[in-house]
């Protein structure tokens, strides 16, 4: 593992990890986003941003499992009936 040094929102911050370039660019995001949504509600602290911001990444990692399950699902029925042929 190797240690990255990381800037979101004017924090830097030393983080662990195995990829330096996918940490960075998760950073990268994280802080491009963090600036959208503050800039959308106006003057928010960084307690509410970070709060707001969490439930959205919530929001979108459920959004993405039940997408995911029903693609499981539907790639089940496909094999199921290739195999019946």
């Amino acid at each position: 593992m190797e240690v990255v040094e990381i800037k979101v929102l004017g924090h830097t911050l030393p983080v662990k990890g195995d990829n330096a370039q996918k940490i960075k660019e998760y950073a990268r995001y994280l802080d491009s986003y963090l600036r959208e949504v503050s800039d959308t509600l106006g003057f928010v602290d960084q307690k509410t941003l970070f709060i707001l911001a969490g439930l959205n990444f919530v929001e979108t990692i459920y959004t993405l499992k039940e997408k995911n399950e029903m693609l499981e699902q539907e790639l089940n029925k496909v094999n199921s009936l290739l195999q019946d042929l």
